[in-house]
């Protein structure tokens, strides 16, 4: 499932199109990607709601997780949403902007616990093992290893590790460098 660009007003007619006002002026373009933005997020809510509805009724246990990867750029100019909302400003570091703009809330749900959890902050790599230890499942010893990454780190990507809480680190420490150069060997074998 997913919600991706080109966010266009009509992408959608003008009732299907969910309705919404601002405070923060925006351009016209701006909000007809922000209206079809919000019509494709209500519809992924539906359809989310009939997966998880299908699958939290099976007999065979099911875990689903949902994420995204980014959020979506909206707007006549680069993150125009993003600045009229002050979600991010002239302010923040380069870094402090890619730190928001990646950040995702992640969800996982089972029909065989009822077992809660804000995962906060990680790289995507992170979710399954965080997400199968959380439920109690076996998981491969490799998963084990990204485990222990995470007591340290909760990920590392676009020039930028993460501390265990998924804050950006100033300076990596050395145990934690070595567990990524370890991490890197297994990956990419060399």
């Amino acid at each position: 499932m997913q919600n991706h660009t080109g966010y266009d007003v009509n992408n959608f007619t003008e009732e299907e199109r969910v309705k919404f006002t601002s405070e923060n002026p925006l351009s016209e373009t701006a909000e007809g990607q922000l209206s079809d933005f919000s019509t494709g997020v209500h519809i992924s809510d539906e359809e989310l709601g009939k997966i998880a509805d299908y699958f939290m009724n099976q007999e065979r246990p099911v875990i689903l997780i949902f994420f995204g990867d980014h959020r979506v750029n909206l707007g006549s100019e680069n993150r125009e949403i993003y600045y009229a909302t002050n979600t991010i400003t002239e302010d923040m570091t380069e870094a402090e902007k890619q730190y928001t703009i990646h950040t995702t809330p992640i969800m996982a749900i089972s029909n065989f616990s009822d077992e809660t959890k804000d995962f906060g902050v990680m790289a995507p790599y992170m979710i399954l093992p965080s997400v199968l230890e959380t439920y109690g499942v076996d998981m491969p010893v490799y998963f084990d290893f990204l485990n222990t990454i995470r007591e340290k780190s909760t990920g590392a990507h676009l020039n930028m590790t993460l501390d265990e809480n998924g804050i950006p680190l100033e300076t990596v420490p050395e145990d934690t460098e070595t567990l990524y150069n370890i991490l890197n060997m297994i990956q990419y074998d060399y």
